[in-house]
């Protein structure tokens, strides 16, 4: 059986958690693809999110989603941007939490 997941949006207070785990994992990025270090990725990290997201979720033209699963427990994130008056939709993050992927050899 396939498992159902839903998506809703994103509750100003729940922002703080994705901030800190958006940050983390796209320091990490910056330091890998730049050699930068990891202080300096961070810093990157946190004013480019603040800059794109100076609303946090109420930001217009960007949408910021949790994913459920049929429990209701959070598995992941979603954020997205609005672009050509809506006509387009650039996918800045999707992330599913490590303890909610399967690999090839789960099916």
């Amino acid at each position: 059986m396939n498992p159902t997941v839903t998506l809703r949006p994103m509750q100003a207070d729940e922002f703080p958690a994705y901030r800190d785990y958006f940050v983390v994992d796209y320091a990490e990025e910056i330091a890998a693809n730049y050699g930068f270090t990891l202080e300096k990725s961070h810093a990157i990290a946190r004013q480019e999110l603040a800059d794109d997201l100076p609303q946090t979720v109420a930001t217009p033209d960007h949408v910021l989603l949790c994913i459920e699963n049929e429990d209701g427990k959070l598995i992941g994130y979603v954020w997205y941007k609005l672009l050509d008056d809506g006509e387009t939709v650039f996918a800045l993050d999707f992330m599913v939490f490590e303890q909610f992927r399967k690999t090839a050899s789960d099916y």
